[in-house]
């Protein structure tokens, strides 16, 4: 054969076997990829996560041409439920909004909507509770649409889990009656026994036992049908934890004994382990210690042979409790020691895992622990580290740990952020050592903890681009936060051999860097917008600085009933003070809460002399043991329940509290550092008033501004809208129009006009006050007969924008009275040119005003700010 031929013979030869090569390679990687996909299925089902996790990955990083996108996104598909279960939410959510958008270029609608549900679920882990509703929504519409029955039911049930969640439990059983009427339809035995045993758990929480008896016996016999024995032990834990919260004792032990007997067939250690604590809880607060010590001992036994180091810790928690119950009951030097061991045992256990609400936890049970030592210092320690605690895990924590079954007492612990309760302890024992300073700082800490929380609940458009910039970048680190910090308790909640060293090491690197940012925005917030420090809550309150702000003569007071003793705490000029106003606290406060009703209902169902006895009597009690401070002037701070009292309105021989005493409102103490005193000029005026729905005269009474202002601007009705009070400006504003707590949200709103005559009103959240142009007055008149339901959150937000004053109707009104009170009000302050005085001048005329009866109904005009 001739060279050349022999060349070209080889060199065909070569490129043949190439082609053969890349062809056999081609083959080799697709069945490398299928077999990855088959093991990490094979490791899922065995619960070797971290095992399919890695073969997944393997499978992914096999595919690199554009081609091979479907591969991609079944791996996806396969790898983003697989990081949800290991804690690795952020993981999970990324190649879930990968699939979403592949779903969505290619119109897959089914898988898209599936997705979508995957999606809310995960952001309900982060604590993104409006975003999880909106998605879920979605994906029901969508499902309604496409014919998918039960990815519809699944969906809604996702959706009256965040609404119960959320305590929003209306809104929940109007999702609930159309979903019961199909579900029966879909013959889905699972569905319908979760559908019935949500309404079960969402009638008994709203008080309607025969309902949720109901529905709970409906989903019992469906569950019992199956022979899903998984499906039938969380029915039974369900259903005993609900009854549980009904103290029905003998009912919910029978319904967690049949949950562990399905859990012991099963051999799933972490349902034994839940169900042990659950009983062992019932026989704890029955008081049979020696039983619920054996149940926390089984529970804390099996929890650490599956390693959930979550559950274990919260079994050591009680056992510590049944060793100081043990201590209190018998006094054995033993059990004192062993409450103290398991204590520190517990609180290491929280520790470890960086779980600061179980931290928290310990230290209250050891506070109280020492109180009944009698080591009283030790327990103000700890409760100082205890409350430090909470605080600090309600800034850390945003989830919603029901996702991660836990105990149900650890719920009713935790769940429900109320910080002025959890400081009532303290308070106790700081008032009882005469330590008035503390009392005060702490539970000034708890009030604006608390309404800071409130706070965020409310969306924020701000006109002011630094500030919004400013509340953007505390909401976006607060949700990175909340999502590394449920990232790592997920992490931990995996067995010991799921854990991944370096995953819980970066993340707790990444949680204390954000925590240190969060804190530095709420330092910034509180430099550079004052008046909006109460929206970040306060690092920075201190006592002697607010005191320096505070005048001589003036007193901000605000009651507190600690172990039904009712105290008057203070903060004036001077510094920090407390007057114990009487031993029987709860009587004394059910008093005001009569008077609250009376004022609150129809001015022909008032008792009018029986008012008057209570003003009177309640006088003697509430301002006569603060007379000794010789004030001119209080600021009341005024607890939830109780933020409708009339303070103004007490009697003295007679008079009210408003005619010879200054008397004002603030939300918290720390508005009185950020409220801007009112300067003494007064010429222009403004109004928006939206009447089309009432009766009322408005355009009469608004139109009298004219008499007393130079320059007036007003809006009414069809012209009463958003855009024309937010562009308005002047000295005095008045908005006349209809409040609401809002039924589904619960948050504060208003109504202005849709902009045209037949249009009904549009409701905006209270947060829109925001944006209002700075007033040196602004009168918020609620045009309500009967009962009203504006709340402090209304004036705070006014006094936010750096308006100095609010006048605020917080009972029914009458179109007399009303127009009354603006005349009095209005001519008042055109001649003193001062807020304050002109209130005190136009409720003195008020009160004696013989067309008005003479029923009180004069209180219900409330004056908030310095």
């Amino acid at each position: 054969m001739k060279p050349n031929k022999i060349f070209s013979f080889i060199l065909i030869f070569s490129v043949v076997l190439i082609g053969c090569s890349s062809e056999s390679d081609e083959r080799q990687r697709e069945l490398q990829f299928s077999e990855y996909l088959n093991r990490a299925q094979s490791a899922e089902s065995s619960s070797e996560l971290l095992a399919a996790e890695h073969y997944l990955l393997n499978a992914v990083n096999l595919l690199h041409q554009p081609s091979e996108t479907e591969k991609m996104m079944q791996a996806y598909a396969m790898l983003a439920p697989v990081e949800k279960k290991l804690g690795k939410i952020s993981a999970a959510r990324n190649y879930y909004e990968a699939l979403l958008r592949y779903y969505q270029t290619n119109s897959r609608r089914a898988e898209e909507f599936a997705v979508t549900l995957n999606l809310a679920e995960l952001e309900r882990y982060c604590g993104e509770n409006k975003k999880a509703v909106t998605d879920l929504i979605k994906s029901a519409d969508a499902s309604e649409v496409l014919g998918l029955p039960e990815d519809y039911i699944n969906a809604k049930l996702g959706l009256i889990s965040v609404l119960v969640h959320q305590q929003l439990f209306q809104r929940a059983k109007n999702e609930l009656n159309p979903l019961i009427e199909r579900v029966v339809s879909t013959g889905n035995s699972a569905l319908a026994g979760n559908v019935f045993s949500s309404a079960g758990e969402v009638f008994a929480q709203t008080g309607e036992k025969s309902r949720a008896l109901r529905f709970f016996s409906a989903a019992e016999n469906i569950v019992n049908k199956t022979n899903d024995n998984l499906l039938r032990a969380n029915f039974y834990l369900r259903y005993g934890r609900s009854l549980f919260q009904q103290n029905q004792w003998n009912a919910s032990l029978s319904c967690f004994t049949n949950a562990l007997r399905l859990a012991n067939q099963l051999k799933n250690l972490n349902l034994i382990g839940s169900v042990l604590i659950e009983i062992g809880e019932i026989y704890f607060k029955n008081f049979d210690n020696l039983s619920a010590q054996e149940y926390f001992q089984k529970a804390y036994e099996t929890s650490q042979q599956s390693g959930n180091s979550l559950l274990s810790a919260f079994a050591l928690l009680r056992l510590a409790d049944c060793a100081s119950r043990e201590f209190a009951q018998f006094h054995r030097q033993q059990d004192g020691i062993t409450a103290t061991q398991r204590y520190e045992q517990t609180y290491s256990s929280f520790a470890r895992i960086n779980f600061p609400l179980g931290e928290a936890a310990v230290l209250f049970h050891l506070a109280q622990f020492k109180r009944i030592s009698q080591d009283e210092s030790a327990a103000i320690t700890f409760y100082k580290r205890g409350f430090s605690a909470y605080l600090n895990s309600r800034y850390r924590f945003g989830a919603d740990f029901t996702l991660l079954h836990f105990p149900g007492y650890i719920l009713d612990e935790f769940s429900v952020f109320n910080a002025q309760e959890k400081v009532k302890p303290l308070l106790a024992m700081l008032l009882q050592q005469t330590r008035y300073a503390d009392a005060v700082y702490y539970q000034e800490l708890a009030s604006t903890a608390d309404q800071t929380a409130s706070f965020e609940q409310y969306d924020y458009t701000l006109l002011d681009p630094d500030k919004q910039h400013l509340l953007d970048q505390y909401s976006q680190y607060r949700t990175k936060l909340t999502t590394a910090q449920s990232e790592l308790i997920l992490q931990y909640s995996n067995k010991n051999q799921m854990r991944s060293r370096e995953f819980i090491a970066q993340h707790n690197n990444e949680i204390q860097n954000l925590n240190k940012q969060l804190l530095s925005i709420q330092t910034s917030a509180a430099q550079h917008f004052p008046t909006l420090l109460p929206l970040f809550g306060s690092s920075t309150f201190e006592i002697s600085q607010l005191a320096s702000f505070i005048e001589l003569g003036t007193a901000i007071v605000r009651y507190v009933v600690v172990e039904n003793q009712m105290w008057a705490l203070t903060i004036t000029a001077e510094g920090a003070g407390a007057v114990k106003i009487s031993s029987f606290g709860d009587g004394l406060k059910n008093k005001m809460l009569s008077v609250i009703n009376q004022f609150q209902s129809s001015p022909e169902r008032r008792d009018v002399v029986l008012v008057k006895a209570q003003l009177s009597e309640l006088y003697e009690f509430l301002i006569r043991p603060l007379e000794k401070y010789r004030l001119e002037k209080f600021v009341f701070i005024l607890p939830d329940e109780l933020q409708k009292f009339p303070m103004h309105a007490l009697l003295k021989d007679g008079k009210p509290l408003i005619a010879t005493t200054e008397t004002a409102y603030l939300p918290s103490a720390l508005f009185y550092q950020t409220t801007i005193s009112a300067s003494r000029y007064y010429s222009t005026a403004s109004a928006v008033g939206l009447s089309n729905e009432t009766k009322w005269g408005l355009e009469y009474e608004l139109r009298g501004l004219r008499n007393y202002f130079r320059a007036s601007t007003i809006w009414l009705n069809q012209h009463a809208t958003e855009e024309n009070l937010l562009k308005t400006t002047g000295e005095v504003l008045q908005i006349s129009t209809k409040f609401q707590k809002n039924p589904l949200t619960k948050l504060q709103e208003l109504s202005f006009s849709a902009g045209s005559i037949s249009a009904r009103g549009t409701w905006v959240q209270a947060s829109r006050l925001l944006n209002l142009s700075p007033y040196r007055s602004v009168f918020l008149s609620n045009l309500t007969e009967q009962q009203n339901s504006i709340s402090d959150e209304l004036p705070a937000f006014i006094l936010m924008n750096k308006t100095s004053s609010s006048i605020v109707t917080m009972h029914g009104l009458t179109p007399r009275l009303s127009k009354r009170f603006s005349e009095y009000y209005y001519s008042a302050l055109a001649q003193t040119q001062n807020t304050m005085e002109a209130y005190q001048k136009a409720l003195t005329q008020l009160s004696s005003d013989t067309e008005i009866p003479d029923d009180g109904s004069w209180a219900t005009y409330f004056y908030f700010g310095k």
